[in-house]
């Protein structure tokens, strides 16, 4: 897997983040990281990518990217897809526990649409900590999205991100992530080209959908909500019941005394 086929670069008029599969030769660009020149390679062998226009550049950004760079692209990869208007599919799975201590697993989708209220936001600030990626209505944070990689030395960093998020937040693997999105575009260059030979249409402006598998189990399918709504009733009018029964032997006591 080359995730430096992925990586993005900046567009230098407008100072927006685009991939390689969205970007355009008639362009300049510049790295996101050492803000040197990078040039746009679309040609009919290798897949679309960046790299940097000189050679002497010790950047690794496009060659061998570190788990931060990774990190970091897959940040701006779904802003920039968000911002594009592509959907955003977050998937799930249901963590109730019915009888027999048997998972539920069904799967939970939840789509992201930018619209006029919803924005993306990037290492965005709140009151407890920072996020990854934070979808942001009317000013309040409405989804949150943790980035998680294995071989991240960083374990504090990434041990802090679990604690203190607002409801509801997802937990994606960068690696599983870059491998999806990259999938993703090498079908759509290979679509791209089949279609350049017969039209002159240009698929790169389509609107797509980009999936993420979150690894975080914790919540509730519509059928498994209902369930947990009547046993959280059921739980509570034992609790009355056994209060009253307590009541009762305390007094019964108090008047044999």
């Amino acid at each position: 897997m080359h995730y430096h086929f992925t990586s993005g670069a900046i567009n230098k008029e407008c100072s927006l983040y685009e991939c390689p599969n969205e970007a355009s030769k008639s362009n300049n660009y510049m790295c996101p990281y050492c803000k040197n020149d990078v040039i746009l390679r679309k040609g009919e062998i290798r897949k679309h990518h960046f790299a940097h226009k000189s050679e002497n550049n010790t950047c690794k950004y496009y060659t061998k990217p570190t788990t931060q760079h990774m990190i970091d692209d897959v940040k701006h990869i779904i802003q920039s897809n968000f911002n594009n208007n592509n959907q955003i599919l977050i998937e799930s799975k249901c963590e109730y526990i019915k009888k027999y201590n048997h998972p539920c697993r069904e799967i939970i989708n939840k789509y992201i649409k930018k619209n006029d209220t919803l924005t993306c936001e990037i290492n965005f600030d709140f009151i407890y900590n920072k996020a990854d990626i934070a979808f942001i209505e009317n000013g309040k944070i409405k989804y949150i999205i943790e980035c998680f990689i294995e071989d991240n030395d960083d374990s504090g960093v990434q041990f802090s991100k679990a604690f203190n998020r607002p409801e509801p937040w997802f937990k994606l693997d960068v690696k599983d992530f870059l491998e999806q999105y990259s999938k993703i575009n090498n079908d759509a260059q290979d679509t791209s080209e089949d279609t350049s030979k017969h039209t002159s249409k240009d698929t790169s402006k389509d609107v797509k959908t980009i999936k993420i598998n979150c690894l975080r189990n914790a919540r509730y399918c519509h059928k498994c909500s209902k369930l947990y709504t009547i046993e959280q009733e059921k739980n509570r009018e034992n609790r009355v019941r056994l209060a009253e029964r307590l009541k009762r032997l305390k007094d019964l006591r108090n008047k044999k005394n």
